[in-house]
Formats: C-alpha cells, sequence, structure tokens
C-alpha cells in the first residue's frame, strides 16, 4: 500500500526529508513515497487566529452531526498563529491525488506548519484516504525529536482510517479519558505524551482491528513504528535520569556528529553549524566570538572537510562564507550556534544539552562546549 507524503512550504524540506527516511526504515506492505509536490491554501482562505495557553492546548470537539489534529518549551500567551480550514486542508490532499491519477486504496498525507479549526493534531477525510498532520508547536506537548510525533501520528492514522473509515466512526470509539491506546482522544493535548510512551492498543481496539481484518503485515509494520518511538522516548527519559552525559563520536570524512549512548543518535548539523561546532570542539577553554576572526584559516580547514562546498562550489565562495562566520558585525556566526544548540536540546533535552551546547561563558566571556573531552573520540584517520 502506497503512503505519498507531501509537505506544505512552511514545514522545511530538512525535517521532511529526516521524518520520510525514519518512517521509510521500516519493512513491511505499508510504502513511504516522498513527493515535492507543493500545495499551497488559497491565501484568503487563510486566518490569523490569538489562542491563549488553554485554548492552545485544549482540542475542539467536531459536530458530528454535519462533518467532522506546538511546546514543554517556555511559550507566552495569548500565542498567534495562522489557520486553515480542515476542508482547505484536505483539498490539498486531494487536488495531489488528482494530478498524480492515484488508486482509492493509495494515501496521501499532507504535513502542513498551518493549524486547523479545530485545533487537532491531525485529520483525515470521509470520502478518500487522505490526511492532514499539524507541524507546529510538537516541542511543547511532547519532549521529543519532531519526526517522532510526526511519525507516530502517520502510524496511528492510517491505523485508524482502516479501522473506522469516517471520522464519526472515529468519534464514537475514540477513548475520552486516555488509556494510552492509540484511541486516546487526547482533548488535553499533552496526554499525546502518554499516548507515544505506552504505544499500546487496547483490548477492545484489537478486537476492532480484527473485526476489519487489516492485514496482519501492515498492523505490525504500524505498531513497529510506535514501538521504535515509545522505545526511543523511553531511552531518553532513563537517560536523563542517569544524569550522565553520552560520548560524542566525530565520524567519516565530512565528520558526522554520533551521540553513541543515546543508540547512536546523529545529529544532524549543516556544513556551516559543523564548522561552528567542530572548532568549538578543538578549543575546550573556549573563544571570544569577536575575536573569530583570527581563526579563520582554522575554520576554512573545517569546512573543507565537512563540506560538499568544495565540488559544488567555488574555493571563493566557500572563503566567503567562512568570512561570515568570522565578521563581528554580522549574525551568521549567531545564527549558526543558535540552530546547532536547538538540535542538541531536541536530542537530549534542555537540562542535558548543557553539556552539549556552545555557550558563553560569564567570568571569561569565552564561548565553549563543556562537554568532558575524555568522552569525545574522533576517527584518527580522518582527524584534521
Amino acid at each position: 500500500m502506497n503512503i505519498h507524503l507531501i509537505r506544505s512550504g512552511g514545514f522545511d524540506e530538512d525535517s521532511f526529508a529526516d521524518l520520510v527516511d525514519l518512517l521509510q526504515k521500516f519493512e513491511g506492505p505499508l510504502k513511504f513515497i516522498a513527493s515535492s509536490y507543493d500545495p499551497k491554501v488559497e491565501e484568503e482562505k487563510i486566518w490569523r487566529e490569538e489562542l491563549d495557553e488553554e485554548e492552545y492546548s485544549k482540542k475542539k470537539m467536531p459536530a458530528m452531526d454535519t462533518e467532522y489534529a506546538a511546546m514543554s518549551a517556555p511559550m507566552e500567551f495569548p500565542v498567534e498563529r495562522f489557520t486553515a480550514s480542515k476542508e482547505d486542508l484536505l483539498a490539498e490532499c486531494t487536488a495531489y491525488r488528482k494530478e498524480e491519477d492515484l488508486g482509492d486504496e493509495e494515501f496521501v498525507i499532507l504535513f502542513t506548519d498551518l493549524a486547523n479549526e479545530l485545533n487537532w493534531f491531525s485529520y483525515g477525510s470521509d470520502d478518500a484516504k487522505d490526511i492532514f498532520i499539524h507541524t507546529e508547536g510538537w516541542d511543547y506537548f511532547v519532549d521529543s525529536d519532531l519526526r517522532f510525533p510526526l511519525a507516530h501520528q502517520v502510524a496511528t492514522n492510517i491505523l485508524q482510517k482502516l479501522m473506522f473509515g469516517t471520522m464519526q466512526k472515529l468519534m464514537e470509539a475514540v477513548h475520552e479519558y486516555p488509556l494510552g491506546c492509540i484511541n486516546d482522544f487526547c482533548q488535553h493535548k499533552k496526554d499525546i505524551s502518554l499516548k507515544m510512551r505506552t504505544g499500546d492498543i487496547c483490548p477492545d481496539c484489537q478486537g476492532i482491528l480484527q473485526e476489519t481484518k487489516v492485514p496482519p503485515a501492515l498492523i505490525n509494520q504500524a505498531l513497529n513504528i510506535i514501538e521504535s518511538i515509545r522505545s526511543q522516548m523511553l531511552f531518553k527519559e532513563r537517560f536523563r535520569y542517569n544524569l550522565q552525559p553520552s560520548r560524542m563520536e566525530v565520524r567519516g570524512i565530512d565528520r558526522r556528529i554520533y551521540l553513541t549512548d543515546l543508540e547512536d543518535y546523529k545529529v544532524k548539523l549543516t556544513p556551516l553549524e559543523r564548522t561552528v561546532y567542530l572548532f568549538f570542539l578543538d578549543h575546550p577553554k573556549g573563544v571570544k566570538v569577536n575575536s573569530l576572526f583570527e581563526h579563520e584559516k582554522a575554520l576554512y580547514d573545517i569546512y573543507r572537510w565537512v563540506s560538499t562546498a568544495a565540488i559544488d562550489s567555488s574555493v571563493a565562495a566557500m572563503h566567503n562564507s567562512i568570512a561570515a562566520l568570522a565578521d563581528p558585525l554580522g549574525d551568521s556566526l549567531a545564527q549558526k550556534i543558535s540552530k546547532a544548540n536547538r538540535k542538541f536540546k531536541d536530542a537530549v533535552g534542555e537540562d542535558m544539552a548543557q553539556h552539549y551546547k556552545i555557550l558563553k561563558d560569564p567570568e571569561t566571556e569565552r564561548h565553549k562546549i563543556a562537554l568532558d573531552r575524555d568522552l569525545l573520540s574522533y576517527a584518527k584517520s580522518v582527524r584534521y
């Protein structure tokens, strides 16, 4: 069964690629196909809404007689966001389905940064195997790599569509109070964390799966996705409980960064982010960022190794990128540090990320990485 994955422009390409890569690792009848199709809800059909914390954190109930899914980080309320109707979002799936002339048995799943009027994580069509999933705000509800809640939504939505067919039948069967089952409604959106950490299907819902004759191989593949996510979340919790930072290893000719004790997690830094990070790893006592221009050659030498720019761009373009990093009046360095720090936070959580972030020491005014260098290893053959 083909599952076509499409994204709106507000969901960035790298995050989409990471999600697709995760889903494609699970073998079975579900074939995840990424598309470059770029759906766009008409601008006049998008509205701005302002929500307080309670509104932001609670789903609305759909009107079933007619018709009928965000962040533990601090937020300031009220929060503004852009919203589209569920009909207009599903219409993007329909447009793709028509353009590609897809059969009725194929799924189309849209990942969109636009919220919906019900404030749901995801929503499915009654008429076709079309689903949209909201990609924003997850770190307010789940302390996790963004790939995991989105992949969880993919697996659960596919199972729910095959089990119930329509949203009305689904709403008649959902659990109003959370049990840790895939069919928990999670009206209070933070309850999604329990559903993900449990990764379960209650006995009643198992009975529905059997009655609807969903193929066992398909169920197993979807449950493997859900179980993998559960394991990752529980592993991270145990990792934090032990209060020990993971070892870090820098591997390969392009010096990719892995946290070896966190199931060999690869921290996906861009070449320039990785250049900055490796530079500070090489300076355990820290460096004042306004003196980085003194280290342009060292930065350039790192960049030559980590970047494909040596093939795709001129030497002058590479030097320009490094010069922008080292410019004390520019913002390139601050941007790269901020993005790298965020990726480590996403990987290990805010508390543990203090070992890995590039942070300013208030006493020396130097930026540095606190990680004990005894926990750091390079492959000697590619050490610069």
